[in-house]
C-alpha cells in the first residue's frame, strides 16, 4: 500500500517551500558511495497546492554493493544507461533551489553524499547552510526510537510496504511527519521550530561534516579525541594528530581548513 496524500487535521506552516528528499546509493559509505535514485517532494507554501514530485535514476558510474542492491532492488544494469549525476545536477538543483530541506535520518547521510556529489562536479550553488534542515529521524527517535517502516505502521497506521524506492520513502516522510504533528500537540507545526528542537547544528565549515565555529567564531573539531577544541589550539599541542588527519582519508576541504590555520600559525 503506497502512503497517500490524504488531508491531516494538522498540517506545516511554512515560509519557504519544502523539499522533502531521500537517495537510494551504492553503499553507505558518503565519502565514497554515489546515487542510483533521488526522490523529491515539494511542498508548497500555499498548502493548498498540489506537492510537486521528482524522481530519477542515476548511473552512479561505479558498481552498486550487493547489499545496497538487495535493500532498494535497484541493479547495475537498470542504471547503466541512465544520465549521470553531472548530468542531472543543475536540474535538481533548480528543483530545491530556495527550499528548506526535511528528510529521514537527511543529516547523517543523504544532505552529506548531496552536498559531495555537487561538489564532486564542481556545481558549487548548492550550500545547505542557507536553509533550513528539519530531520524527521530525529523527531521519531525522540518521541518513539524505530524505522521508518515502523513510524508508518505507528503515526500512520499502515503498513509501508514499498521502501526503500526513493519517491515512495520521501512520501513516507511526508506522512509520518505530518502525522507526528498531529500526535505531539507540543511540536510546532514550523521548520524553524522543527529545526532548532530536532536537528543538530549545521553550521559546519566543511563539506566533511568534521569542523564547526564554536560560540567565539573560532574552528575547532567535531570528532576524535580533540572533539570541541580549536584547530589552532590542537596544531599548538598536538602536531602529529594533525599529521595523522593528512594522511588519512578526510575530505579535501576539511584538509584545507587545517591547512590554512597551520600556515597562518
Amino acid at each position: 500500500m503506497n502512503i497517500q496524500n490524504k488531508p491531516q487535521k494538522r498540517d506545516l506552516y511554512l515560509t519557504n517551500p519544502l523539499c522533502i528528499l531521500d537517495l537510494e546509493t551504492t553503499g553507505l559509505d558518503v565519502k565514497k558511495d554515489r546515487i542510483v535514485q533521488i526522490g523529491i517532494l515539494k511542498l508548497s507554501t500555499d498548502r493548498t497546492k498540489p506537492d510537486q514530485e521528482y524522481s530519477q535514476l542515476l548511473n552512479p558510474e561505479m558498481s552498486i554493493s550487493p547489499e545496497s542492491v538487495e535493500v532498494h532492488n535497484i541493479t547495475e544494469q537498470m542504471v547503466e544507461n541512465m544520465p549521470t549525476f553531472r548530468q542531472k545536477a543543475l536540474e535538481i538543483f533548480d528543483f530545491i533551489k530556495g527550499c528548506d530541506l526535511c528528510g529521514f535520518n537527511l543529516l547523517r547521510f543523504d544532505l552529506r553524499l548531496l552536498a559531495l556529489e555537487f561538489y564532486r562536479v564542481g556545481f558549487r550553488e548548492f550550500d545547505f547552510k542557507k536553509v533550513k534542515i528539519v530531520d524527521v529521524k530525529n523527531i521519531f527517535h525522540t518521541k518513539e526510537p524505530r524505522t521508518l517502516s515502523a513510524a508508518v505502521e505507528f503515526y500512520c497506521h499502515k503498513k509501508f510496504e514499498n521502501a526503500h524506492d526513493a519517491l515512495e520513502d520521501v512520501k513516507a516522510t511526508k506522512a509520518v511527519l505530518i502525522g507526528q504533528l498531529n500526535k505531539y500537540q507540543d511540536i510546532e507545526p514550523n521548520v524553524d521550530y522543527l529545526e532548532k528542537k530536532f536537528s543538530p547544528s549545521t553550521d559546519y565549515l566543511d563539506l566533511g561534516f568534521q569542523i564547526k565555529k564554536n560560540s567565539d567564531g573560532k574552528a575547532c573539531f567535531d570528532f576524535g579525541k580533540h572533539k570541541g577544541k580549536t584547530i589552532t589550539e590542537v596544531i599548538k599541542k598536538d602536531r602529529p594528530y594533525i599529521d595523522w588527519i593528512f594522511n588519512r582519508d578526510f575530505h579535501e576541504t576539511t584538509v584545507q581548513i587545517i591547512k590554512d590555520h597551520l600556515y597562518n600559525n
